[in-house]
């Protein structure tokens, strides 16, 4: 029996109803690099450089607010169109301006021990935004169109201080509920929504990070898979994956258990799901006795290149 909606679920139904103006301002960026603004650059420079608390750093926060109100040309009413909110163009700029600014600042793996003023310009995305209460979801979803910049600094500024890392080496999944996994899912929903195709990074990312969340966002949210034994039985295979690899943790593992879990990995391998399988892929990635020749060789030949590449991308967890 399907699981009813949770509240994560239910949480981001009701986000992406306000997330389709995002989606306007996003809808072609360059994808190369955020380019600078002098006008709101100067703005956040006489912010971050001003002490807190003072007349003066009102004033340039109000400044800041101004920009994050501003909106953009309005559109020719289109009376067939469904009811959309505001259009948030000046906060989406005013996210990646800031983004754009602190990727300046040197992150602590440059610099171990960074002056003062280094850390005000590294934290500047994070200070404006909690000032101006934007949620953290709406700053990712903002910066995920950059996360393949051919701009180096801003790119490992989205993936390490944004996104809190890939998730590609992390030795522990993130549960479904954590702010930055609904983010990702909300944006891979978004781009749903605008029937456009599921953007590589952000997917490789969030089965990085969650691969059960992941499998379940999708069995929860794929419209087109109406046959309810077959979800029963997705989540059934993912249910018994996990209570192995959560008995092998602790000593209550018995002689079979891992061929249980291999099975029925293998029985989700052979799904026509792409999600599916991702999910299958990220397990045996990180828990190398659970892939089995057969499932390596399917995934290898699988004519989607995300599954193809996914198996053999090396799991190296830290210490």
């Amino acid at each position: 029996m399907l699981p009813r909606i949770s509240a994560a679920l239910l949480f981001m139904i009701l986000l992406l109803a306000g997330l389709q103006s995002i989606g306007k301002a996003q809808d072609n960026p360059r994808a190369d690099s955020i380019e600078p603004d002098a006008e709101i650059q100067a703005l956040i420079d006489r912010y971050i450089q001003t002490r807190a608390w003072t007349p003066e750093y009102y004033q340039h926060l109000i400044a800041l607010r101004q920009v994050q109100l501003r909106k953009g040309v309005a559109p020719r009413p289109d009376r067939m169109a469904r009811p959309a909110l505001p259009a948030r163009e000046g906060e989406t700029q005013l996210i990646r301006q800031a983004a754009y600014y602190a990727k300046r600042g040197p992150s602590f793996d440059e610099d171990p021990n960074p002056r003062d003023e280094n850390i005000l310009v590294r934290d500047a995305l994070t200070l404006i935004t909690q000032e101006l209460r934007i949620p953290e979801v709406r700053v990712i979803i903002a910066l995920l169109p950059y996360i393949e910049t051919s701009d180096d600094r801003l790119r490992k500024f989205i993936r390490e201080d944004v996104l809190g890392g890939d998730g590609m080496d992390s030795a522990f999944e993130r549960d479904k509920n954590d702010a930055k996994i609904l983010a990702l899912f909300a944006y891979l929903s978004l781009q749903s929504r605008m029937q456009k195709s599921q953007p590589w990074p952000v997917l490789q990312i969030a089965f990085w990070k969650a691969p059960t969340a992941s499998l379940i966002h999708y069995v929860q949210t794929e419209t087109r898979l109406g046959d309810r034994d077959k979800m029963d039985a997705i989540l059934w295979a993912q249910h018994t994956v996990d209570d192995v690899l959560w008995k092998q943790k602790h000593p209550l593992g018995k002689p079979g258990d891992l061929q249980t879990a291999v099975d029925e990995l293998d029985k989700l391998s052979r799904f026509d799901e792409w999600w599916v399988k991702l999910y299958v892929a990220e397990i045996v990635r990180r828990h190398k006795e659970l892939g089995s020749p057969q499932i390596l060789k399917r995934f290898r030949s699988d004519p989607n290149e995300f599954v193809s590449k996914a198996v053999d991308i090396p799991f190296e967890p830290s210490p």
